[in-house]
């Protein structure tokens, strides 16, 4: 392969890029209630890693007007909304766990009370 080659080949287009964007997109939607802690975690740690290299792209700097970079730090923000729902997503499963086991305890006490 040339040098030519490789560049066309590694070449990032519209379409792919587009894709990508797609596919993180579908990644930060919260979109229903989510039972299991790790894909909670995941989904959280997704938006701090997201939102960081945002702000470091706001740092660079590259913008052609002030309202590109207001829109860039309103999503930024949305973004650290999406983790504190999911922070409360978890704490409400955490709670739930802890219903579920104060019901599973009480059935135990009431049955250990019913065979004396």
């Amino acid at each position: 392969m040339t040098a030519l080659e490789i560049e066309d080949f590694n070449k990032i287009n519209k379409r792919e890029f587009n894709n990508i964007t797609d596919l993180l997109l579908e990644s930060f939607l919260l979109n229903q209630h989510y039972k299991n802690k790790d894909i909670i975690d995941k989904k959280e740690e997704l938006l701090t890693f997201f939102s960081a290299f945002l702000q470091k792209y706001l740092e660079i700097e590259f913008f052609k007007s002030s309202a590109e970079k207001l829109q860039l730090i309103n999503f930024i923000d949305k973004l650290q909304l999406q983790r504190e729902l999911l922070e409360l997503e978890k704490g409400q499963n955490k709670l739930s766990d802890i219903k579920l086991a104060a019901k599973k305890l009480g059935r135990k006490s009431q049955s250990a009370f019913e065979s004396k």
